[in-house]
């Protein structure tokens, strides 16, 4: 079996590797250490700070801001199939420290058949320096040496050299968090809040995420913060719950035995993301309900359900052929319980629970299921008989 990434890495050093004349065999850096930003192939490059003043004993929030050209990426700490994320080597004054770079929610960047994890358009990645309380007062400098790799179809390696001017100033007040540095800030995954709950269970070819937040959620994504664990590039399918989420998420097939934990970031939505690490515990959980249903029927099905009731922004859409055609809520699962039966119609009910309009319209058809009579025969005369639940495929909710 190829191994995916690291095949990946290999075609990007290839080319990197032709960015590399003989004659600059090392890589030239951009920029020379001032403060201000730099330009480099396909970005722009900044040191910054949410303030000019850092207090003795205190602490100030400076980041590395990266502006990138449209449809080009950096990368997650986790890059994904290929690449790699930026780093720096700062040269600070005494009594001066630097703590860890951070990295904000990241998203789901495609690549051909490759997924990375990464950002576009601007990111920032936040650092927070520290200064000793014998630090004199004064002008200093802090000075920052960055590598990062910026992808489109092809990856290009680069360096900058970047600075900034602060001043150590006794009672300097607390920066406010502002600009690309004071939204990053806001966008670091957070530990889960106390109440919240995750547990993994992992499975032959999955690992299945099921979330406990108390309400009802419609997105989540997984990003392990190791790599070689999932199938980066496969489809992260969601069961929305009355109290959570469930995520299902391919093993990679580098995974030979389960790991016993998964640590890494659930996204739910572009501003809310957390930092999460559950043991995982051997099994497999079968597949929410699915229904299926094909071209012909569906067809069939819309006409006849349009034939009912209202009409409502709802779209039946054909499995073969993507005809999408507007029908009545109601009607449907009208329908759906004629040739289905009341007890198939009640367990898929969770999942389609949740809009208020749906929710009323799943109420008047179980209400309306004995009310059928002069409706249903007149809709069965349209649909020719084809209404049919092709498949319905029951799993444990």
């Amino acid at each position: 079996m190829i191994n995916v990434r690291k095949l990946s890495a290999f075609l990007l050093l290839v080319c990197a590797s032709l960015f590399v004349t003989p004659a600059h065999a090392q890589l030239q850096v951009v920029g020379d250490g001032g403060p201000g930003p730099v330009k480099a192939q396909h970005l722009t490059a900044e040191l910054v700070s949410l303030s000019p003043d850092i207090a003795p004993g205190g602490t100030l929030q400076v980041g590395l801001v990266l502006t990138l050209e449209e449809h080009w990426h950096v990368y997650w700490i986790n890059a994904g199939d290929s690449g790699e994320p930026p780093k720096i080597t700062w040269t600070l004054p005494e009594g001066i420290t630097a703590g860890p770079m951070l990295f904000p929610i990241p998203s789901r960047l495609p690549l051909g058949p490759l997924m990375d994890f990464g950002y576009e358009d601007e990111v920032a990645f936040p650092v927070q320096l520290t200064a000793a309380s014998s630090l004199k007062p004064g002008p200093t400098h802090i000075d920052a040496k960055v590598t990062y790799l910026v992808c489109r179809e092809v990856c290009i390696p680069g360096k900058a050299h970047l600075g900034l001017n602060l001043n150590v100033v006794p009672g300097a007040p607390a920066a406010q968090p502002v600009g690309a540095l004071g939204e990053a800030l806001g966008l670091i995954p957070k530990p889960l809040p106390p109440d919240a709950k995750l547990s993994v269970t992992g499975g032959k070819t999955d690992f299945v995420l099921n979330l406990i937040t108390g309400g009802r959620e419609t997105n989540a994504e997984f990003y392990p913060a190791d790599q070689d664990q999932i199938a980066n590039a496969a489809p992260q399918p969601i069961e929305p719950t009355s109290d959570g989420v469930r995520l299902r998420v391919r093993r990679s097939d580098d995974l030979k035995t389960l790991p016993a934990q998964l640590h890494g970031v659930l996204k739910l939505s572009d501003n809310e993301a957390y930092e999460v690490t559950a043991p995982v515990t051997p099994g497999e959980v079968a597949p929410a309900p699915v229904l299926i249903i094909g071209f012909r029927e569906g067809r069939a099905l819309a006409v006849g359900a349009a034939r009912i009731g209202e009409q409502h922004d709802i779209a039946v859409r054909g499995e073969h052929g993507g005809v999408v055609i507007p029908v009545a809520v109601e009607a449907v699962l009208l329908l759906l319980l004629h040739a289905a039966g009341a007890d198939v119609l009640r367990r898929l009910l969770p999942y389609l629970q949740g809009d208020e309009v749906v929710d009323q319209q799943i109420t008047g058809a179980v209400r309306s299921r004995r009310k059928l009579s002069r409706e249903w025969r007149g809709a069965r005369k349209v649909q020719y008989g084809a209404v049919e639940v092709v498949g319905i495929l029951l799993g444990g909710a």
